[in-house]
């Protein structure tokens, strides 16, 4: 309801937990499906799409028929990343029957719709890569949140953790063992914040767009080695700043046709008439936060010093400079957003279904307009669940019976 939308307080920290008090999420529920129906669900690993199989028909219309892969190739990303592949590469097609729906999120879908001719003309001939679709709004309106840590050494270590490796191996790790053994009631079946506290930074906005978290640990980003530093840290509390409702719109754009070519992805911070606002409001959260940690005798009495951004970032503009430098997001979204025929920036309709090329749909987080609430993953659920009753009720409407295996040629 519009009066929860704009509730200000805190509270614990809620996580998803199955049956078994274990923390859940969707791969468990596609691991239980594929279980249960192996040849209904099947999974092609290890298998880089490389394009969308269009043809155009005899009506002009333009029909997506299938995916091209490439077996044993990855991204530059992946570790298993050494080399782009050459002309000799074997390429598979894997044939649909009815539809294909790709769901490669904020940055692969409108690569992969991009290497398929889907996408800005312009961009697309400059990249040697022939136009099936014109649809300029490819890879355009990307958005994200700004985020920011502040983190402060403690004069003790937690008992929570004690004995607590974060290892893989129960004979390694005896917090493991016990998590096992004792009902999954210890640390292990819990998350990194504790406390969360969510407010309107200005009171005549129609949402909250503050989020404040605390737990123990050190958390300064997402960067290489995060998850040692968080787990490897016992004597430290970190408060993790999240605005929402960003201002800012980016963009995914090609280096080049190949499949394995580097992205040009840029979120086009600072750039954009609000974007300052957003910063200063961050800003005020690190401040507010400060103030909290100074003013409250049962948590300062247990810190040793402010670890990050430190004494030093003291003042507004040193802060706002902090929060240029080390701010991150990871709700990257928006890159094929979902609009009205007149719209053109639009690249899906309300039915999910990319305009201008028949039986592709695109469900993901790439799909939305404007990035939603705090956080994505209960949009995501929302979002695909009405994709589901969308696309079955159009099965239905056409006849299609189920079937088990996509068709692999050459």
């Amino acid at each position: 309801t519009p009066a929860n939308d704009l509730a200000n307080g805190g509270g614990i920290f809620p996580l998803t937990k199955n049956y078994n008090n274990t923390r859940s999420s969707v791969r468990d529920h596609i691991v239980e499906v594929h279980t249960a129906n192996p040849k209904a669900l099947v999974f092609q690993l290890q298998t880089l799409a490389t394009k969308v199989l269009t043809c155009c028909e005899t009506s002009g219309k333009v029909r997506a028929y299938g995916v091209q892969g490439a077996v044993d190739q990855y991204l530059p990303g992946s570790p298993k990343f050494k080399t782009k592949y050459g002309s000799n590469q074997k390429l598979t097609s894997f044939f649909a029957n009815n539809e294909i729906i790709v769901a490669g999120g904020a940055y692969e879908t409108p690569h992969l719709l991009m290497l398929s001719g889907i996408g800005d003309p312009v961009q697309l001939k400059a990249n040697n890569i022939n136009t099936v679709a014109n649809l300029p709004g490819v890879g355009q309106n990307l958005m994200d949140r700004i985020e920011l840590s502040v983190v402060w050494t403690t004069n003790q270590s937690y008992v929570l953790e004690n004995g607590c490796i974060f290892g893989y191996t129960e004979a390694s790790d005896p917090c493991l063992k016990a998590w096992d053994t004792d009902g999954h009631t210890n640390l292990y079946s819990s998350g990194p914040a504790i406390y969360a506290h969510s407010y309107q930074s200005n009171t005549s906005l129609p949402y909250r767009d503050m989020w404040s978290m605390g737990g123990p640990g050190s958390f300064t980003g997402y960067r290489p080695g995060w998850g040692a530093q968080l787990t490897g840290t016992h004597n430290a509390w970190t408060d993790t700043i999240l605005k929402a409702h960003t201002d800012s719109r980016g963009w995914v754009k090609l280096n080049g046709p190949h499949p394995q070519d580097t992205l040009n992805i840029n979120k086009n911070l600072g750039q954009t008439p609000g974007f300052d606002n957003d910063v200063e409001m961050v800003v005020n959260e690190v401040k507010r936060t400060r103030g909290i940690m100074a003013n409250t005798t049962s948590m300062n009495e247990w810190v040793v010093e402010e670890f990050w951004p430190g004494k030093d970032v003291a003042t507004d503009d040193q802060l706002t400079q902090f929060v240029y430098q080390n701010g991150w997001g990871h709700h990257a979204c928006c890159t094929s957003k979902m609009g009205v025929s007149t719209d053109p920036t639009a690249v899906i309709n309300n039915n999910f279904q990319v305009y201008g090329v028949d039986n592709l749909r695109v469900v993901d987080n790439s799909v939305w307009a404007n990035i939603p609430g705090m956080f994505v993953t209960t949009p995501i659920y929302i979002m695909a669940e009405k994709a589901s009753d969308t696309i079955m009720a159009f099965a239905a409407t056409q006849g299609w019976k189920p079937t088990y295996k996509p068709t692999a040629g050459p």
